[in-house]
């Protein structure tokens, strides 16, 4: 994907990992539970209705944000319906939120407290082995803008992601990093993990530090990466 003066722009979630407890987890399973949840709702419409979790409620933010799409409406309300989670491209096609990006655990397997928990267990030897897989999977997605999602990430990416400059943002619990990886260029906005954090929009956190963090990552983003040769 590219802007409409052919600057590439590649968006890649990275979170800790998939959770649950399950085994053999595959990458084509995740990437069908990801297109389950952009069917659902962003929240709720009435008691006992389904909607998306709290993490894919952050995912959808951070793509808005990241793509320069409005995260609510003119009432101060989150756009709640699948549809309105589309993407108008220059030729005037459109396409679903989700299918505009790419998600890359850091962690390929799980490790939590008991199955159906999403608390994890994950050590830094598990972290820093599957860090070589990752480093690999954005060798091949070339991104130019990467978002991790979880504290615990962190420091392993910051060891992983060849990182050549850090952008002082003043902002609490963020980071936001230019990296050179390889030949690619990106930039890497680190934050908490928004299920608890800014799974809405009243969130304190989603206002104060995710909104302006992704913002100014996309502006850093666009300047860094180069322009396709058409």
């Amino acid at each position: 994907m590219s802007t409409a003066a052919g600057v590439p722009f590649r968006v890649l979630v990275v979170p800790m990992e998939a959770g649950g407890g399950d085994s053999f987890f595959s990458v084509p399973e995740r990437t069908d539970e990801i297109r389950k949840s952009a069917n659902l709702p962003f929240q709720k419409r009435f008691p006992g209705d389904k909607a998306r979790n709290p993490h894919m409620k952050g995912v959808t933010l951070a793509l808005r944000l990241a793509l320069g799409l409005p995260y609510a409406d003119l009432r101060g309300q989150p756009y709640i319906e699948p549809d309105e989670d589309r993407v108008t491209f220059t030729d005037g096609s459109t396409d679903f939120l989700f299918e505009c990006f790419a998600m890359a655990n850091l962690l390929l397997c799980s490790a939590v407290a008991k199955k159906s928990s999403q608390a994890g267990r994950g050590t830094p030897v598990m972290r820093e082995n599957c860090a070589h897989h990752l480093v690999k999977t954005i060798d091949i997605l070339q991104p130019t803008l990467v978002i991790s999602q979880g504290w615990g990430l962190v420091k392993t990416l910051r060891d992983s992601l060849g990182v050549t400059r850090e952008e002082p943002l003043n902002l609490d619990k963020c980071h936001l990093y230019e990296c050179a990886l390889n030949g690619n260029r990106f930039v890497w906005v680190a934050l908490y993990h928004p299920t608890r954090f800014w799974s809405t929009i009243n969130q304190f956190y989603f206002k104060e530090t995710v909104v302006p963090a992704i913002k100014i990552a996309r502006k850093r983003a666009l300047k860094l990466a180069p322009t396709v040769q058409r």
